[in-house]
């Protein structure tokens, strides 16, 4: 016999019931309880002095009472002398503090002279129970967020061949694990035959040479329905190298793939049908200009002929013609800008433009537009000293009419139009238009340089316009590497300033300036 199997035999009862971790109650013929050892009294939280010579019912819940002597008879009945009990129900127990015990128990019938005691060997099966539970719980939770995400996750044992899913996989794939043999091969099956080349190429490819494995795809399901489906995984490699397996996830992306797809769509279709308005609007801008300029052209012929003078009533009837042909003429002049805008195509000259002298210009050119409501236009920029920008010379004239007339348009009878400017501590010339006007709500700013926005005016005539002057203004410095904004408050006016790169190690020049800054519409 092996030595330590004797050294075990040959230990003390007492000493023997010590060692083992389980916990042992036995009971004498009355089923009261004679043996208790230590592990027993850490599970039970009774000490042996406590519980010996006491009935079970001490260890047992109240309801299990009345039951528990009909099932010790039952075993007293039988030929058998040990029994598992928890085969065949779980046993409940309840502790000292009233704690409720769920046990393994295997009970052992053995006589002592001619009576039955009876020996049950109990190990606490409560911590196992509690971990099943978090782990069913986790298992749910994990099943509940795949299913929300329409998302599963599979394992392709590489040497078999063999895929494990999980259910949300056949659920997206449409089909059943019982009638379903989930196989790689059989997986292949499942990809629309335009993309079933591809993926395998991906899958040899992350296998051989460890490229990530990213790709999206077609499957059809059983009863004819196309699914979009984005894969990810990676593979599993022994000490040698050696691919054991590729764990992933698939995703059903159906619908947010058919959502993009009518971006995209929409997309293009925006873009042609944009492309065709720009198209249209420059022909169309090329074909008024030709015409207007022609009107305009003979217009000022007959004005002028001093051979065949007009009377007094033609020559207002001429002015009408001029004034009504100048405005078509910039608003399809503007419409064309927009067009250039639209398709990419503005133009721009750069080089070094004397700014003094692009604002007199625009002074004198707009200044005209207040005389009928005495609206002074005072210019505090030109006479002072000299400013050259790097800049288009046309687009900057352009800007400053856009803003000079504006602030003469939504001015007050007999209010002002003041031009002023500086250089900024970063390169750039600070030019301001300010004027005495009704000044812009608090609703309106947001939007002051949006295309096609007006300002509603409510206590003085309707201003002409088609609302495009500020938008295409502010593109234009924007063009020209500079910035615009404004400041105003309602009732007292408002403020429009640019800000437009200087040139370069600029030389200042001094112009002569004159004590009238004004221009005064007369």
């Amino acid at each position: 016999m092996n030595r330590a199997v004797q050294d075990v035999i040959s230990l003390p009862m007492d000493e023997f019931l010590e060692l083992t971790s389980d916990a042992v109650v036995s009971l004498d013929h009355k089923m009261n309880i004679a043996v208790f050892n230590s592990a027993a009294e850490r599970l039970f939280e009774y000490t042996s002095e406590e519980v010996m010579g006491k009935p079970l019912d001490l260890l047992l819940p109240e309801e299990s009472r009345a039951a528990h002597p009909r099932k010790i008879e039952g075993f007293r009945a039988e030929a058998e002398t040990a029994r598992p009990m928890s085969l065949r129900s779980t046993i409940s127990t309840i502790s000292k503090t009233g704690r409720k015990l769920t046990l393994c128990i295997s009970i052992h019938r053995h006589s002592v002279g001619s009576a039955h005691h009876f020996t049950a060997l109990c190990r606490d099966l409560s911590t196992n129970i509690e971990i099943s539970k978090v782990l069913e719980y986790s298992e749910a939770r994990l099943a509940r967020a795949q299913a929300i995400a329409i998302l599963g996750n599979w394992e392709w044992n590489i040497t078999t061949g063999e895929l494990a899913w999980t259910n949300e996989i056949y659920n997206i794939f449409g089909l059943r694990p019982q009638e379903f043999e989930a196989t790689y091969e059989a997986f292949l099956k499942t990809i629309h035959p335009d993309d079933r080349q591809r993926v395998s190429n991906a899958v040899n490819d992350t296998v051989e040479n460890d490229t990530p494995y990213s790709i999206v795809h077609r499957i059809i399901c059983p009863d004819g329905k196309e699914k979009v489906v984005q894969e990810l995984g990676e593979v599993l490699r022994d000490e040698d190298g050696r691919p054991l397996r590729m764990d992933g996830i698939v995703q059903d992306i159906t619908k947010d793939w058919q959502t993009r797809e009518a971006l995209v769509q929409a997309t293009r279709k925006a873009r042609k049908a944009d492309e065709a308005k720009s198209m249209f609007l420059a022909s169309m801008s090329h074909e008024l200009r030709t015409p207007l300029n022609a009107i305009l052209g003979f217009a000022q012929i007959l004005r002028a002929d001093i051979r065949n003078p007009l009377s007094a009533e033609q020559v207002e009837h001429c002015d009408y013609i001029i004034e009504g042909g100048d405005h078509l003429l910039k608003l399809v002049n503007r419409t064309l800008d927009l067009a250039k805008i639209d398709a990419g195509q503005l133009d721009l000259s750069l080089d070094e433009v004397h700014a003094n002298e692009v604002v007199e210009d625009c002074v004198a050119m707009t200044t005209p537009l207040g005389r009928s409501r005495q609206i002074s236009v005072i210019d505090e920029f030109s006479y002072g000293p000299s400013v050259n920008l790097h800049t288009d010379h046309l687009r900057f004239n352009q800007i400053m009419v856009n803003l000079i007339a504006n602030g003469i348009k939504y001015n007050k009878d007999q209010g002002s139009v003041t031009i002023a400017g500086h250089r900024t501590g970063d390169g750039f010339l600070h030019l301001s238009v300010t004027d005495t006007g009704i000044g812009i709500a608090e609703e309106d700013r947001a939007e002051m340089f949006q295309m096609f926005h007006r300002i509603k005016l409510t206590d003085q005539p309707a201003v002409e316009g088609s609302g495009i002057g500020l938008a295409t203004t502010k593109i234009l410095v924007e063009n020209l590497s500079g910035r615009i904004g404004f400041e105003s408050e309602v009732g007292t006016g408002s403020t429009f300033w640019i800000e437009l790169p200087l040139v370069s190690n600029e030389q200042t020049i001094t112009r002569e300036t004159t004590s009238d800054h004004t221009t005064d519409p007369g």
